[in-house]
């Protein structure tokens, strides 16, 4: 009898335990709800989390640069009573975190991360116009503080054409103000450079294989 008292105290305890812990983890749940079911915040809620290098508040236009570019949904600031707009949704592929291969301080990084993703957030946006399926798959920032981006096979449409990888190049400039020390491009892997001069040499057999003249004097 008293071996069955025991097992009978023993499962009355176990399962007085589990319900306690059943309740325990409905009430954290609800105080607690999943990220992905919180109603996207408004606009001037992400005022305080980014802002410029310098610690000035960035602009509404620039905000939601680096929003859409993190792929963070938000909503705009209505007036009460009105029709407010719907949740921002974002771009079609959000830009990917910065890879840092150098040591650098969490809190330099965080401005680093703001200052990067509000140029490129910017500067992709004009590029898709053109391009729509460009998308930026890595970028690093290297130990020489050096800016690497790499883009899939689209991006050969922006690079073939001078004036845009120009435009594109110049726009990358005012990065310069945040001690990145220049950047280097690649379009599905490869370095832009060797990528060109490929595209250089095919166009050139090309042209040799359509004109008899150009052939011949090749062969000479």
């Amino acid at each position: 009898m008293k071996g069955g008292r025991w097992y009978w105290v023993v499962g009355a305890i176990s399962l007085f335990i589990t319900i306690l812990l059943l309740l325990w983890l409905t009430n954290y749940s609800r105080a607690n709800p999943r990220p992905e079911r919180l109603a996207p915040k408004s606009l001037e809620a992400y005022r305080e989390q980014f802002r410029r290098p310098d610690g000035t508040p960035l602009s509404d236009d620039e905000l939601r640069r680096i929003l859409q570019a993190k792929g963070i949904a938000y909503h705009e600031a209505c007036i009460p009573g009105q029709n407010c707009p719907a949740a921002t949704t974002t771009v079609r592929a959000p830009i990917p975190d910065i890879e840092f291969a150098g040591a650098i301080a969490p809190a330099r990084r965080e401005d680093l991360r703001t200052a990067v993703m509000q140029v490129l957030g910017h500067q992709l946006e004009i590029m898709r116009q053109h391009r729509p399926e460009l998308r930026l798959e890595r970028i690093i920032i290297d130990s020489g503080m050096r800016l690497q981006l790499y883009f899939n096979a689209d991006f050969a449409g922006i690079a073939e054409d001078e004036s845009r990888l120009n435009d594109f190049s110049e726009g990358l400039h005012v990065l310069g103000t945040s001690g990145l020390r220049g950047s280097s491009l690649f379009i599905d892997g490869q370095p832009l450079g060797i990528y060109l001069q490929k595209k250089d040499a095919e166009r050139d057999r090309a042209a040799r294989a359509e004109s008899p003249e150009i052939a011949g004097e090749s062969r000479r």
